[in-house]
């Protein structure tokens, strides 16, 4: 365990230090349409409001918590009925969530509350890590709904000819490609939020690595358990179908037997 907590650290120092200079941090994106912005601020009812980083990283306060967009990113965040909803167009973006919120990316939605995710949005696909939040979710085109533990990370690609996206199964986060990804959200200015952060994550992916071994039989166990069921019930409407057409065919001849 100790010899893990070193190399972690070794990585966390690696990835700050070869980090890209940036430009300071700036709080304002570009939004559409203008003045879009005041109204998220004041829990408006319904508003609909469109982020355009350009080339900064931008820090966004929001009634639900805060975001952060990397370079040449894109979202579009609405309001209606008393929820939340932030669609990534493209990017990379970081979410604390206080209370719940719905995300959506071209290829999944996801429901999350109570912690931090980071999302990377792209054409052809959509990597989804849970930092520290409860969270869940659904493939696009797919009407089940996945849980994610804290630690771990899925990718979602393009929908398949099924009508679902497909979706490789999920692991334990790779942390030296995840903080690279990270850092792109965060500026020189406030590297020590980035490494408080980090801190606060590190216990999680530890605990994942953990426990991914008893995670990935449960989930095993549960998908042979619905096969199973999938598979009775499609009996159960076999032998129903069955019966039905040996009703209709038993009056189809009584019919012409009478006759």
């Amino acid at each position: 365990m100790k010899r893990r907590w070193v190399i972690l650290a070794f990585l966390v120092a690696s990835v700050i230090d070869v980090r890209v200079k940036a430009d300071s941090l700036n709080e304002r994106p570009v939004e559409i349409p203008g003045g879009c912005w005041s109204r998220l601020e004041q829990n408006t009812k319904n508003s609909v409001c469109a982020f355009l980083s350009g080339k900064a990283r931008h820090l966004m306060k929001l009634p639900f918590g805060s975001l952060r967009m990397s370079p040449e990113a894109s979202l579009v965040i609405t309001r209606a009925r008393g929820e939340t909803t932030v669609r990534l167009v493209r990017g990379i973006f970081w979410l604390n969530a206080r209370t719940p919120i719905k995300v959506r990316t071209l290829y999944a939605r996801v429901r999350v509350a109570n912690g931090e995710l980071l999302i990377g949005a792209q054409d052809r696909r959509s990597d989804i890590t849970n930092l520290t939040a409860d969270l869940n979710y659904r493939p696009r085109g797919s009407t089940r709904v996945f849980p994610l533990p804290k630690g771990m990370v899925v990718t979602i690609g393009r929908v398949a000819t099924t009508g679902v996206a497909r979706t490789e199964f999920p692991r334990t986060a790779n942390v030296k490609t995840l903080l690279r990804k990270w850092a792109r959200v965060y500026s020189e200015s406030d590297i020590n939020e980035f490494q408080r952060r980090i801190d606060e994550f590190l216990p999680a992916w530890v605990q994942a690595t953990e426990d991914v071994g008893p995670w990935y039989t449960q989930v095993v166990n549960r998908e042979l358990a619905s096969a199973e069921q999938e598979k009775e019930r499609k009996a159960r409407l076999l032998s129903k179908h069955r019966a039905e057409i040996k009703r209709l065919r038993n009056l189809f001849r009584a019919q012409n037997f009478m006759n």
